[in-house]
């Protein structure tokens, strides 16, 4: 790689200039400027990778936010007599856990 300083000096001396001089040859920017090129062909790479990949993340994320879960069961009750044994609870009159423990019990 040589500077276009050689081609004019050349030209304008009708003869062929030393271009291994430090002056003409430029072989140290033109490696320079292939590694540059190289490493913004590789992070641009790396980002499209990653960006892919978040892609893929958000289409994962996109989903029915209920799935997994089961159906809701309706237990009738949720009062903590159930957990002590409490059958003359006033709030569980009609309760089915407490209507089928009175009959286990013949109560």
């Amino acid at each position: 790689l040589v500077h276009v300083d050689w081609i004019l000096q050349c030209c304008g001396g009708q003869k062929k200039v030393d271009y291994h001089t430090k002056e003409f040859l430029l072989n140290e920017i033109g490696e320079k400027a292939m590694k540059f090129r190289e490493d913004e062909k590789k992070k641009k790479e790396m980002v499209e990778s990653m960006m892919e990949k978040n892609e893929t993340v958000e289409k994962e994320e996109e989903y029915d936010e209920n799935k997994g879960w089961t159906e809701p069961v309706e237990l009738g009750c949720c009062c903590v007599c159930h957990e002590n044994g409490d059958l003359n609870c006033p709030w569980c009159v009609d309760c089915p856990f407490t209507i089928q423990r009175k009959k286990e019990l013949n109560l």
